[in-house]
Protein backbone atom coordinates (compact mmCIF):
# COMPACT_ATOMS: atom_id res chain seq x y z
CA UNK A 1 0.00 0.00 0.00
CA UNK A 2 1.31 3.70 -1.09
CA UNK A 3 1.11 6.15 1.72
CA UNK A 4 0.44 9.48 0.94
CA UNK A 5 2.98 11.71 3.92
CA UNK A 6 1.18 14.21 5.59
CA UNK A 7 -1.30 11.80 6.62
CA UNK A 8 0.81 8.71 7.91
CA UNK A 9 -1.35 6.27 9.27
CA UNK A 10 -0.94 4.57 12.66
CA UNK A 11 -1.40 1.91 14.50
CA UNK A 12 -4.95 1.98 14.74
CA UNK A 13 -5.83 2.34 10.92
CA UNK A 14 -4.11 -0.76 9.97
CA UNK A 15 -6.72 -2.72 12.66
CA UNK A 16 -10.18 -1.14 10.76
CA UNK A 17 -12.06 -3.42 8.41
CA UNK A 18 -13.36 -0.50 6.62
CA UNK A 19 -12.49 1.40 3.48
CA UNK A 20 -9.44 3.34 5.68
CA UNK A 21 -6.53 1.03 4.25
CA UNK A 22 -7.64 1.64 0.81
CA UNK A 23 -8.47 5.16 0.68
CA UNK A 24 -4.53 6.71 -0.13
CA UNK A 25 -4.81 4.46 -3.61
CA UNK A 26 -6.08 7.78 -5.62
CA UNK A 27 -7.65 10.64 -5.20
CA UNK A 28 -11.25 10.75 -5.45
CA UNK A 29 -13.35 13.49 -6.86
CA UNK A 30 -13.91 16.30 -4.87
CA UNK A 31 -16.57 15.58 -2.00
CA UNK A 32 -19.95 17.32 -2.29
CA UNK A 33 -21.78 18.43 1.06
CA UNK A 34 -25.06 17.42 -0.79
CA UNK A 35 -24.13 13.84 -0.40
CA UNK A 36 -24.23 14.42 3.10
CA UNK A 37 -27.85 13.32 3.78
CA UNK A 38 -29.61 12.07 6.74
CA UNK A 39 -31.28 8.46 5.97
CA UNK A 40 -34.37 7.31 7.36
CA UNK A 41 -33.58 4.66 10.66
CA UNK A 42 -35.95 1.71 10.24
CA UNK A 43 -33.77 -0.82 12.30
CA UNK A 44 -32.08 -1.05 15.15
CA UNK A 45 -30.10 2.17 16.18
CA UNK A 46 -26.32 1.16 16.89
CA UNK A 47 -26.14 4.58 18.37
CA UNK A 48 -28.63 3.76 20.99
CA UNK A 49 -27.13 0.74 22.13
CA UNK A 50 -26.53 1.46 26.28
CA UNK A 51 -23.64 -1.17 25.63
CA UNK A 52 -21.93 0.95 22.82
CA UNK A 53 -22.26 4.16 24.95
CA UNK A 54 -20.46 2.76 27.70
CA UNK A 55 -18.02 1.71 25.35
CA UNK A 56 -17.54 4.79 24.04
CA UNK A 57 -17.41 6.56 27.55
CA UNK A 58 -14.30 4.04 28.14
CA UNK A 59 -12.75 4.84 24.63
CA UNK A 60 -12.42 8.48 26.06
CA UNK A 61 -11.19 7.73 29.03
CA UNK A 62 -8.59 5.25 27.50
CA UNK A 63 -5.17 6.48 28.59
CA UNK A 64 -2.75 4.33 26.55
CA UNK A 65 -2.93 2.11 23.44
CA UNK A 66 -2.67 -0.76 25.05
CA UNK A 67 -6.51 0.37 26.54
CA UNK A 68 -7.87 1.96 23.32
CA UNK A 69 -7.07 -1.05 21.62
CA UNK A 70 -8.94 -3.15 23.61
CA UNK A 71 -11.92 -1.19 23.74
CA UNK A 72 -12.10 -0.40 20.08
CA UNK A 73 -12.11 -4.47 19.92
CA UNK A 74 -15.24 -4.36 21.47
CA UNK A 75 -17.23 -2.08 19.75
CA UNK A 76 -16.04 -3.52 16.83
CA UNK A 77 -17.80 -6.81 17.95
CA UNK A 78 -20.98 -4.11 18.64
CA UNK A 79 -21.30 -2.98 15.20
CA UNK A 80 -20.59 -6.22 13.61
CA UNK A 81 -23.50 -7.91 15.52
CA UNK A 82 -26.84 -6.85 13.24
CA UNK A 83 -28.87 -8.80 15.83
CA UNK A 84 -30.48 -10.63 12.99
CA UNK A 85 -28.85 -14.49 12.09
CA UNK A 86 -29.43 -14.13 8.58
CA UNK A 87 -27.88 -10.35 8.54
CA UNK A 88 -24.49 -11.75 10.38
CA UNK A 89 -24.48 -14.26 7.84
CA UNK A 90 -24.55 -12.18 5.21
CA UNK A 91 -21.85 -10.02 6.90
CA UNK A 92 -19.86 -12.85 6.79
CA UNK A 93 -20.28 -14.04 3.27
CA UNK A 94 -19.55 -10.43 2.01
CA UNK A 95 -16.46 -10.14 3.82
CA UNK A 96 -15.20 -13.28 2.48
CA UNK A 97 -16.02 -12.36 -1.10
CA UNK A 98 -13.97 -8.89 -0.20
CA UNK A 99 -10.94 -10.84 0.94
CA UNK A 100 -11.38 -13.44 -2.20
CA UNK A 101 -11.17 -10.27 -4.31
CA UNK A 102 -15.04 -11.16 -5.42
CA UNK A 103 -16.34 -7.21 -5.34
CA UNK A 104 -19.18 -6.95 -7.02
CA UNK A 105 -20.63 -10.11 -5.49
CA UNK A 106 -19.84 -8.44 -1.80
CA UNK A 107 -21.57 -5.17 -3.10
CA UNK A 108 -24.51 -7.16 -3.88
CA UNK A 109 -24.42 -9.15 -0.79
CA UNK A 110 -24.17 -5.92 1.04
CA UNK A 111 -26.89 -4.32 -0.76
CA UNK A 112 -29.13 -6.74 0.59
CA UNK A 113 -28.20 -6.10 4.15
CA UNK A 114 -28.48 -2.21 3.98
CA UNK A 115 -32.09 -2.72 2.12
CA UNK A 116 -33.14 -5.28 4.78
CA UNK A 117 -31.52 -3.08 7.53
CA UNK A 118 -30.87 0.26 6.80
CA UNK A 119 -29.95 1.48 10.26
CA UNK A 120 -27.70 -0.98 10.57
CA UNK A 121 -24.64 0.70 10.69
CA UNK A 122 -21.92 -1.75 9.58
CA UNK A 123 -23.43 -2.83 6.11
CA UNK A 124 -23.24 0.69 4.83
CA UNK A 125 -19.27 0.97 6.29
CA UNK A 126 -18.38 -2.44 4.31
CA UNK A 127 -20.47 -1.47 1.05
CA UNK A 128 -18.53 1.75 1.48
CA UNK A 129 -15.54 -0.18 1.68
CA UNK A 130 -16.24 -2.82 -1.20
CA UNK A 131 -17.32 0.27 -3.46
CA UNK A 132 -13.80 2.03 -2.64
CA UNK A 133 -12.25 -1.51 -3.92
CA UNK A 134 -14.43 -1.50 -7.22
CA UNK A 135 -13.37 2.01 -7.97
CA UNK A 136 -16.75 3.23 -7.43
CA UNK A 137 -15.19 6.52 -5.15
CA UNK A 138 -19.24 8.96 -5.38
CA UNK A 139 -20.75 5.73 -4.26
CA UNK A 140 -18.29 4.80 -1.26
CA UNK A 141 -18.43 8.49 -0.17
CA UNK A 142 -22.13 8.22 -0.35
CA UNK A 143 -22.11 5.06 2.17
CA UNK A 144 -19.44 6.67 4.52
CA UNK A 145 -22.09 9.81 5.18
CA UNK A 146 -25.15 7.49 5.79
CA UNK A 147 -22.53 5.17 7.70
CA UNK A 148 -22.15 8.50 10.07
CA UNK A 149 -25.70 9.45 9.74
CA UNK A 150 -26.59 6.21 11.56
CA UNK A 151 -23.51 6.70 14.03
CA UNK A 152 -21.58 9.04 14.28
CA UNK A 153 -18.77 8.33 16.30
CA UNK A 154 -17.86 5.83 14.33
CA UNK A 155 -14.04 5.97 14.19
CA UNK A 156 -13.63 3.99 11.41
CA UNK A 157 -15.94 6.05 8.67
CA UNK A 158 -14.20 8.97 10.16
CA UNK A 159 -10.71 7.90 9.74
CA UNK A 160 -12.04 6.84 5.94
CA UNK A 161 -13.48 10.17 5.30
CA UNK A 162 -10.37 12.12 6.86
CA UNK A 163 -7.98 10.35 4.24
CA UNK A 164 -10.12 11.14 1.56
CA UNK A 165 -10.22 14.56 2.17
CA UNK A 166 -6.50 14.62 3.09
CA UNK A 167 -6.28 12.49 -0.44
CA UNK A 168 -8.35 15.55 -2.34
CA UNK A 169 -6.26 18.15 -0.24
CA UNK A 170 -9.00 19.37 1.60
CA UNK A 171 -7.01 20.00 4.41
CA UNK A 172 -9.52 21.95 6.29
CA UNK A 173 -12.57 19.34 6.45
CA UNK A 174 -9.89 16.32 6.82
CA UNK A 175 -8.66 18.88 10.27
CA UNK A 176 -12.48 18.67 11.54
CA UNK A 177 -12.83 15.44 11.22
CA UNK A 178 -9.53 14.94 13.35
CA UNK A 179 -10.21 17.35 15.70
CA UNK A 180 -13.77 15.36 16.54
CA UNK A 181 -12.22 12.07 16.94
CA UNK A 182 -9.84 13.50 18.97
CA UNK A 183 -12.92 13.71 21.25
CA UNK A 184 -14.10 10.68 20.65
CA UNK A 185 -10.63 9.16 21.35
CA UNK A 186 -8.18 11.46 22.97
CA UNK A 187 -5.57 8.77 23.29
CA UNK A 188 -5.51 7.31 20.10
CA UNK A 189 -1.80 6.94 19.25
CA UNK A 190 -0.80 9.42 16.55
CA UNK A 191 -4.16 11.27 16.50
CA UNK A 192 -2.46 14.40 18.12
CA UNK A 193 0.49 14.23 15.65
CA UNK A 194 -1.63 14.00 12.64
CA UNK A 195 -4.08 17.16 13.85
CA UNK A 196 -0.42 18.87 14.38
CA UNK A 197 1.18 18.12 11.19
CA UNK A 198 -2.48 19.52 9.60
CA UNK A 199 -2.33 22.87 11.59
CA UNK A 200 1.11 23.03 10.29
CA UNK A 201 0.31 22.38 6.70
CA UNK A 202 -2.34 25.03 7.21
CA UNK A 203 -0.03 27.38 8.55
CA UNK A 204 -1.90 28.11 11.47
CA UNK A 205 -1.48 28.17 15.40
CA UNK A 206 -3.42 25.84 17.58
CA UNK A 207 -4.81 27.88 20.35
Amino acid sequence: MRSFGLFRLSVFLFILPGLVLLVSLCKPANISSSTQQIVPITARLVSGNNELNSLFNQLAAAKNAIEVQQVQAKIWNVWMDSGEMEVNTWMEQGSKAMSAGEISKAIAIFTKITDKMPGYVEGWNKRATAYYMKGDYNASLQDIFRTLAIEKRHFGALSGLASIYIANQEYKEALKVLEYMLLICPSQPGLQDQVQELYQRLKIMKV
